[in-house]
């Protein structure tokens, strides 16, 4: 099984070619696709995937706000005083570290 794929210069269009294995007369290839739109809510929802711990509603909600300025948000999470996981823990773990 070979896959070769090339993108398209002009559309920027990917188009994928693969050998397939031959099939007896009885048996039949069925190729199905789909297109899917990708909407600024899922693009906000998947950034905050990959920085955070998980989003929020309220935290989609927020870059959306923003028009979903990436950067700024960055910048504005970098101006957030730092915290501790350990402090934390130790906090509710044993009280006599507070």
């Amino acid at each position: 099984k070979k896959i070769t794929c090339t993108t398209n210069t002009i559309d920027n269009v990917v188009v994928c070619e693969m050998e397939l294995p031959m099939l007896s007369s009885n048996e039949q290839y069925v190729l199905s696709t789909y297109e899917r739109e990708i909407t600024q809510r899922n693009t906000i929802a998947r950034f905050l995937e990959q920085m955070t711990f998980g989003p929020t509603i309220e935290s989609i909600a927020a870059l959306e706000e923003t028009g979903a300025n990436f950067e700024q948000w960055i910048v504005d999470q970098m101006s957030l005083p730092s915290t501790s996981h350990r402090a934390y823990w130790r906090k509710r773990a044993n009280p006599k570290w507070s």
